[in-house]
């Protein structure tokens, strides 16, 4: 059974919640349908692998959602041909897929990183670092969906105050914070985005931070006149101007990033490129990397 939400000019779609003896590796494709997983081949061995590296049973919820609020004025232009990539708000890595098979899912895991105060902090700025996988976003499209985890620090009187907070977004209409699973540094996020079979205007999303043990999923609508043409996939550390300068946040390690196209064939992050951050001089502030086969590694400078 599902349940209809309306966030702003999206629509959501709540399935039941699955028991507490639902289990990813015993379940055939149809239990993973039945409660709005994505069962593409290459998302259901992703959510084998990580069931077998949890240490706690998914504790399945219900989804929430706060109010949304407003995230990017407009997207990054990205050079369409393969290379290392140069820009102001994103580093990590892009997957472009191969001729005539367009992406339809992404999968990736890091953990929720701690924010850090640049060294020239001023009181009562805030800083952040948004974490997050998504399908499409580059220059040759207007649309982008993403899923992940914004890491913020505020100097107040002299005291680091942090927040962290989960949140979804369907470019170009604004986010949605998550509210229904909280987050900490050095929790672990298992993540996949997967259209919907057939569609290039609905989605799969599953967020589960696995450290706790909480998980959920839901499907999400386009908003009107956007789609997803499966362009490229991407596992990023940005610089949201809206929510500050980019915080401190160390080293992020993106693991087991993979995306599948719509003939089903499974793609590692090894295929992508790297994307380096540079400030207004030009200086590299934070750098992306392509570790291994299906490893994103990316590291402030």
């Amino acid at each position: 059974m599902r349940k209809a939400l309306k966030l702003g000019k999206l629509d959501i779609q709540v399935f039941d919640v699955p028991d507490v003896n639902f289990d990813f590796l015993k379940a055939g494709k149809e239990g993973y349908i039945r409660y709005g997983l994505p069962s593409s081949e290459s998302s259901i061995a992703f959510l084998k692998k990580k069931s077998q590296e949890a240490s706690n049973t998914p504790r399945f919820i219900e989804p929430a959602f706060k109010l949304k609020r407003r995230r990017k004025i407009r997207l990054p232009e990205l050079n369409p041909d393969h290379g290392p990539e140069t820009m102001t708000t994103w580093s990590g890595a892009i997957l472009r897929p191969p001729m005539a098979d367009p992406l339809s899912a992404i999968h990736g895991s890091w953990t929720v990183p701690v924010a850090g105060l640049p060294a020239d902090a001023q009181d009562g700025q805030r800083y952040c670092a948004s974490v997050w996988i998504g399908l499409d976003g580059t220059g040759q499209t207007n649309e982008l969906l993403q899923v992940g985890c914004d890491a913020i620090v505020t100097l107040l009187n002299g005291v680091a105050k942090h927040s962290y907070s989960p949140w979804f977004q369907w470019y170009p209409v604004q986010s949605n914070p998550i509210s229904s699973i909280p987050i900490s540094p050095g929790d672990v996020i298992d993540c996949v985005i997967e259209l919907v079979p057939g569609l290039t205007s609905s989605a799969s999303v599953y967020f589960s931070n696995r450290t706790t043990g909480a998980a959920h999923t839901f499907t999400a609508s386009a908003p009107q006149g956007s789609s997803l043409i499966g362009n490229s996939a991407e596992w990023i550390v940005e610089a949201n101007g809206y929510l500050g300068p980019l915080a401190r946040y160390g080293t992020i390690n993106f693991m087991d990033c993979t995306a599948g196209t719509t003939a089903g064939q499974t793609l590692n992050a090894a295929s992508g490129d790297p994307i380096n951050m540079v400030d207004s001089a030009q200086n590299v502030i934070s750098t992306g990397s392509i570790v291994g086969q299906t490893g994103v590694t990316v590291s402030s400078n």
